[in-house]
């Protein structure tokens, strides 16, 4: 196997976390056009807040990100599945409460000056989710998603 592993950036945010505060998952999809090498990265934490980065394949300069926070529900984010749907990619959350919100972000960025980054999203960032259900009456520890091979939308998805 020819592999190659290399450190692209370290992640800060500017808000105040408590002291029990972790990373419970983090999910990464590539960006359209593919040739920008840069991609969308959705991380879950503890306080039930979805942080959101772009983070590129070329590196940064300044070897840290600071990315956007989102709030979810309060509850600890457990686990998060993205999927391409032409120019959005949806982002499935589960969270400690049994639900599970889906988020609609951007799947495009616009590559400036060989640099990407959250500014370079083609597109609205979301303020909330589009729909939130209840899956399970506990946490949702793990989810997968696909569209559904029945339909002949992409639109129809199985959780």
């Amino acid at each position: 196997i020819n592999s190659n592993v290399s450190f692209l950036c370290s992640y800060r945010t500017l808000a105040k976390s408590t002291i029990d505060h972790r990373m419970n998952i983090v999910r990464a999809i590539p960006l359209l056009p593919a040739d920008s090498r840069c991609h969308l990265c959705l991380a879950g934490d503890s306080d039930g807040l979805l942080h959101i980065v772009v983070i590129s394949e070329l590196g940064n300069s300044r070897g840290t990100t600071i990315g956007n926070l989102f709030s979810d529900s309060g509850r600890p984010v457990l686990c998060i599945d993205l999927l391409r749907c032409y120019d959005r990619i949806l982002a499935f959350v589960g969270t400690t409460s049994g639900d599970i919100s889906v988020w609609n972000f951007p799947g495009t960025v616009a590559v400036k000056d060989g640099n990407c980054g959250l500014n370079c999203l083609k597109g609205v960032m979301p303020h909330r989710p589009i729909f939130v259900f209840k899956a399970h009456h506990a946490g949702v520890n793990d989810l997968s998603v696909g569209s559904s091979p029945m339909s002949s939308t992409p639109m129809n998805f199985c959780i």
